[in-house]
């Protein structure tokens, strides 16, 4: 398995190491951290927005199927802003996000109950189920597998108020960093 490390990103760093950028120095780590909660926020805007224009096409096992994986990226990609988190990154608090905002507060908890119990780990939820059908003929008994999910099309509009929620949330704590890392460095920072 390839693994990025600074040797590995080198066909596309090198250019602008020549300029002399360099990889996340210190003390602009800290703000390397909010850009990864900025990026899953972005890649689990995406798969939603992708959910909310998808065309469902039923009984179309590809269609469900993508249909899932988009649902699976949003659900995990927003949910790993708020679970744990390895040295060094970010893990949001949802108390201080979701201050004074309970609805939105309600909206966030249905997203993780999902994260937690259909979609980072392998619980009986509300929106899969997989039966075994059977029938007694007079001979044998007959199986069928057979595959559901509902998708909660009825909620995405209030998924994507909490998305946008937190969204603006990183950016305005990013935004802080940026300050106070130019208070720190004595010297403005743009972004180019």
């Amino acid at each position: 398995m390839q693994e990025i490390d600074d040797s590995g990103l080198s066909s596309h760093i090198d250019k602008l190491a020549e300029q002399g950028f360099k990889i996340n120095p210190h003390p602009f780590n800290k703000l390397a951290a909010w850009s990864r909660v900025l990026l899953q926020l972005s890649t689990s805007g995406h798969s939603l927005g992708r959910l909310e224009a998808f065309d469902s096409k039923l009984r179309d096992l590809d269609s469900s199927l993508l249909q899932i994986a988009l649902l699976h990226s949003f659900i995990l990609q927003y949910g790993k802003c708020f679970t744990s988190v390895g040295s060094g990154l970010i893990k949001l608090d949802a108390n201080t996000v979701f201050k004074g905002e309970d609805p939105l507060r309600a909206t966030h908890d249905r997203i993780m109950k999902l994260r937690h119990n259909t979609f980072a780990h392998n619980d009986i939820g509300d929106l899969l189920r997989a039966d075994i059908l059977v029938r007694d003929n007079e001979t044998h008994l007959q199986i069928k597998h057979t595959f559901t999910m509902a998708i909660p099309n009825d909620e995405f509009p209030r998924w994507r108020l909490v998305h946008d929620h937190v969204e603006r949330y990183a950016s305005v704590q990013l935004n802080k960093r940026l300050d106070d890392l130019q208070t720190e460095v004595g010297k403005p920072i743009v972004f180019r």
